[in-house]
């Protein structure tokens, strides 16, 4: 079964082993992703599926809470979101560690910014997961801590 994909199919995690290949894939057309109902879901648009069973996660990502987008901050340039899969590996992503399907992604440059403005040190703080990292984005976005004060 797929060793090229799962190498061994108990070894499955999505969903903690709930998940198994025909809740994404036809039945018919293994090469095609279905919703709910049978409909074709194209590869491109992973985020329709992974949204059947990540209802929040996908809202999020629609409003530009979860995952990344490019191209936003400027006049003319080229916006892209990044889909569901470009980031995690559905058929890797419960392997041990709640993230270990999470391809992990460099920061691309800061964009240019107004006058008067600072782009925050990206390298300085590689994991963004360092509470220190929000506190001097704050602080060089509004000059104040994580609570929005300026030193009161």
């Amino acid at each position: 079964m797929h060793q090229d994909i799962v190498p061994d199919s108990m070894d499955l995690q999505h969903g903690r082993g709930a998940i198994w290949c025909l809740n994404c894939h036809s039945a018919e057309k293994r090469d095609k992703l279905i919703d709910h109902f049978g409909n074709e879901i194209s590869f491109n648009q992973p985020q329709i599926l992974c949204g059947k069973c990540h209802g929040q996660v996908y809202r999020d990502w629609r409003e530009g809470i979860h995952g990344k987008r490019i191209g936003m901050w400027e006049t003319g340039a080229k916006k892209r979101w990044w889909t569901c899969t470009e980031c995690h590996n559905p058929h890797d992503v419960q392997q041990g560690t709640r993230n270990s399907g999470f391809a992990q992604l460099r920061p691309e440059a800061a964009p240019a910014v107004p006058k008067g403005m600072k782009n925050m040190d990206h390298e300085k703080h590689v994991e963004h997961g360092d509470p220190a990292w929000w506190r001097d984005v704050l602080k060089a976005l509004f000059g104040g801590d994580e609570h929005g004060t300026a030193g009161h």
